[in-house]
């Protein structure tokens, strides 16, 4: 590892132990070595990680990729401070609740401000955990401030796990935006939370019974193109002023489509002129 980690001299690293190290490191700059790379969790941890502790300000990735996490019975990365990660993916990692809640991105409940963009993540998270579900991202409860940018997620949620855990307040600005995003697994209640959403596209398949975007007026311009028809039951609620699109063709039977929400079928899904004329910003020319 080289640098100082200041913001102008940042610690390069390029291997495992040297992140743990600089993103442990209170207020400290964290960049990867250029030209991208991966680091195989494999060759280093193979039966699995403790959880990372980051207390720096800033990562970026650089196109590096961080594969084959393992981790089981607690969070992998655990967030004590305002953070913005840039550029780094989180590929096929595995995470095993063992029972209790975890996190496979974490924190704590006091104020803070998490922000990625431009990172993607992949995996499987199995939760058995009842009362405090495990999810793929917490945050926290009335003080953090977290968001996705610009992010490629691919995830499968079982047993109990969930997408987010937002805590369900509405102090709290939680959002994702231009994320593309692949839910999969045998959880029914993937989108347990209230979800803020903001010109995301949404694929996959779910057992949920419910998407409820109310939680925020800027929960807007979504694209649902999940496939629900396993669900039991099936409802989606929004904002009254909102424009979120549902493949209806993915839906039960019984499936309600409440306000904010507008039902198309696949072939419309596809049709840029149609979609324009319901107002989505399509960009049709």
């Amino acid at each position: 590892m080289t640098g100082t980690g200041t913001q102008a001299d940042p610690y390069i690293v390029d291997n495992w132990p040297d992140f743990v190290t600089a993103v442990g490191t209170a207020n400290a700059y964290v960049e990867f070595s250029e030209g991208g790379g991966n680091i195989d969790l494999n060759n280093y941890v193979p039966t699995g990680i403790s959880t990372v502790s980051i207390k720096c300000v800033s990562i970026k990735g650089n196109g590096w990729t961080l594969s084959n996490i393992y981790c089981a019975g607690r969070d992998a990365f655990y967030l004590t401070s305002d953070v913005r990660i840039v550029g780094l993916n989180f590929l096929d990692f595995y995470m095993d609740d063992q029972g209790s809640q975890c996190k496979f991105f974490g924190g704590d409940d006091n104020r803070r401000q998490y922000a990625f963009s431009l990172c993607s993540f992949t995996g499987i998270i199995n939760g058995t955990a009842k009362s405090s579900r495990s999810c793929i991202f917490y945050w926290g409860y009335y003080w953090s401030e977290a968001n996705l940018s610009q992010c490629a997620i691919n995830v499968s949620c079982n047993g109990t796990a969930v997408l987010i855990n937002a805590g369900g307040t509405a102090s709290s600005d939680n959002y994702l935006e231009f994320c593309n995003i692949e839910v999969k697994g045998n959880s029914d209640d993937i989108f347990n939370d209230a979800l803020d959403l903001r010109n995301c596209y949404l694929t996959g398949s779910s057992l949920d019974t419910e998407i409820d975007t109310r939680y925020s007026s800027k929960s807007n311009y979504n694209v649902f193109n999940i496939d629900f028809r396993a669900a039991s039951a099936f409802a989606c609620t929004g904002n009254s002023g909102a424009i979120n699109l549902i493949n209806t063709d993915l839906l039960p039977d019984n499936a309600v489509i409440g306000s904010g929400f507008i039902g198309v079928t696949t072939t419309q899904l596809h049709d840029a002129a149609y979609l324009a004329s319901l107002g989505f910003p399509i960009g049709v020319d």
